[in-house]
């Protein structure tokens, strides 16, 4: 990453967290005392959120992540990370890599007027030596075509697609 693409990242970071403290201005001004809270708690939660990203030793994966909304103009992302004293360095660019295809594919078969909800999620798998890969795609159009698009993905690890009323489920295991 070069230096206009940090401050350009650090520019929308700034951007957002205004935005927030923009509104908790706002709601104090109305005397909205728990929409304050409300936000306020989001903001805790997500910055806990983001705390727990960079501790997975991920930086490839964790400025992916970061800068995905700014990147995108119709896709939202959203994550939870429910592992601890995980080190993804070794395998943090091929995860990314591999999350990168699934968008790609995505952006292919969308046809750019919906807004896709995008939920990801990290959890401890059940050896302890494995992380769970879970994405939630929010779509209506072509979930079908892309399911069959994603499962026919050069796939590094084992995954499990499936399409479901909201749109499209995939997961997979990482060592």
């Amino acid at each position: 990453m070069n230096e206009e693409q940090v401050v350009k990242l650090l520019q929308h970071y700034r951007h957002d967290l205004m935005n927030h403290l923009q509104l908790i201005q706002g709601y104090l001004s109305m005397g909205k005392i728990e929409k304050v809270e409300s936000k306020v708690q989001s903001c805790f939660n997500h910055y806990d959120e983001e705390r727990k990203l960079m501790s997975l030793n991920a930086p490839s994966l964790s400025l992916w992540v970061i800068e995905f909304n700014s990147r995108y103009e119709y896709l939202r992302l959203e994550y939870n990370i429910h592992v601890q004293n995980k080190n993804l360095n070794q395998i943090d660019k091929g995860l990314k890599d591999q999350l990168e295809k699934i968008i790609s594919c995505i952006i292919e078969e969308s046809d750019g007027t919906e807004l896709i909800e995008i939920s990801l999620q990290l959890d401890e798998a059940e050896e302890n030596t494995m992380t769970k890969v879970f994405l939630c795609i929010k779509i209506k159009v072509n979930k079908e075509e892309i399911k069959q698009k994603l499962k026919s993905m050069d796939w590094e690890y084992e995954q499990n697609i499936s399409v479901n009323n909201e749109g499209i489920a995939c997961q997979f295991l990482i060592p």
